[in-house]
């Protein structure tokens, strides 16, 4: 009787800069974007509505949740990530817009408000260049 081998696929270890990313994910667009949600509506007198404070509150949980998730090494987790960090950086920067340009804005800074849409955009992008990158690709398409 003789035996067929078939070739082993070696097992891809996990990048180290997941582990960074991920964790930076669930803090900078997770965890801050929360507490300060929180904060602001708890310090307001405003009645904002409920869809409002819905979306507010469950795009920087659902980040947290993707950013655990593709963590574990899921390649949909990789996409559900990606498409709700384009989304919420999306929704940020039309919102600074309009608050920017409505009456109530006026208070605001040109250069923090011109920051922050730098920052989101920077974030965005490193996420979409380190989770395309051809290694980590590798690694999640492993478990397929």
């Amino acid at each position: 009787m003789e035996q067929v081998q078939t070739p082993q696929r070696r097992k891809i270890a996990k990048p180290l800069g997941l582990y960074i990313i991920s964790g930076l994910d669930s803090v900078i667009v997770g965890l801050i974007p929360l507490l300060t949600i929180f904060l602001s509506l708890r310090n307001s007198e405003l009645e904002l509505p409920l869809l409002s404070v819905m979306i507010s509150v469950g795009f920087p949980l659902f980040i947290m949740a993707a950013s655990v998730w593709a963590l574990v090494g899921d390649n949909a987790a990789r996409y559900v990530l990606l498409g709700l960090l384009t989304v919420w950086s999306i929704a940020l920067i039309i919102n600074l817009i309009f608050l920017y340009s409505s009456e109530e804005g006026a208070g605001f800074r040109s250069a923090s408000v011109i920051g922050f849409t730098v920052r989101t955009c920077f974030w965005s992008s490193i996420n979409w260049w380190y989770f395309n990158r051809a290694h980590v690709v590798a690694y999640f398409k492993q478990n397929q």
